[in-house]
């Protein structure tokens, strides 16, 4: 789904958020779910959420879900938002018993995999919004790269 320079929307960035971790219900195997597992408002709330990370990463910035100015940024940094969600919830809800030397465990993993995709995500994420506020900071301060030799 291209975003070009179409203007945006919350529930275009839903959409996208949607396609993009693939949640629909008949694409949930293992799940027995008759809708998508996150909600239109859990995505928003990832997509607030990451919005007001940016806006207050130095140097702090005020833009909103329509003007953002890297538009796949900001799905990820929803991706991430929803990430750490389904992080909390695993480790809320998980149950570990062990009786006699038997264990039995409903974590499968889930624990360490959804770690792991939360750190790719936090490096990439943060990396990509302090490189591109840089990239915006210069920009204001200097009105852009000239040379001296132009003419």
């Amino acid at each position: 789904m291209p975003l070009g320079k179409s203007k945006m929307t919350m529930e275009k960035y839903i959409a996208i958020v949607r396609v993009k971790i693939r949640d629909y219900p008949e694409l949930n195997r293992l799940e027995k779910f008759e809708k998508a597992i996150n909600s239109d408002a859990m995505i928003a709330m990832a997509i607030e959420t990451g919005l007001e990370k940016f806006n207050g990463t130095p140097p702090s910035t005020n833009v909103t879900v329509e003007t953002f100015p890297r538009k796949y940024l900001l799905v990820d940094l929803a991706l991430l938002e929803l990430l750490i969600s389904e992080g909390l919830f695993y480790t809320k809800n998980s149950l570990s018993y062990q009786d006699a030397r038997v264990m039995i465990s409903d974590k499968e993993g889930k624990d360490n995999s959804t770690m792991m995709w939360i750190k790719q995500f936090m490096q990439t994420t943060i990396l990509s919004t302090r490189e591109f506020k840089k990239e915006q900071n210069l920009r204001g301060a200097f009105g852009g790269i000239s040379s001296g030799y132009a003419r």
